[in-house]
């Protein structure tokens, strides 16, 4: 963890593995940069998969945990 604070929107951290950066907004990963953890990410996709009744295609925007979208 390289930073950790209380702000007017939330609590804020920013985590660091490599050279890569995780900023979190109250424990939810917000955006990784520069290059996302796809298999962290992946996790995200499946929990809603599994209490859709018919999901269909997945498509994650900007290669962060906040960009998943979910049609049927």
């Amino acid at each position: 963890m390289l930073h950790n604070e209380n702000s007017i929107y939330g609590n804020i951290t920013v985590t660091q593995r490599g050279e890569q950066f995780t900023f979190f907004n109250d424990g939810v990963p917000s955006i990784t940069t520069p290059v996302p953890d796809i298999s962290f990410v992946e996790d995200f996709v499946h929990f809603p998969m599994l209490f859709h009744e018919k999901p269909g295609t997945i498509l994650v925007l900007g290669g962060g945990a906040g960009g998943i979208f979910m049609k049927s």
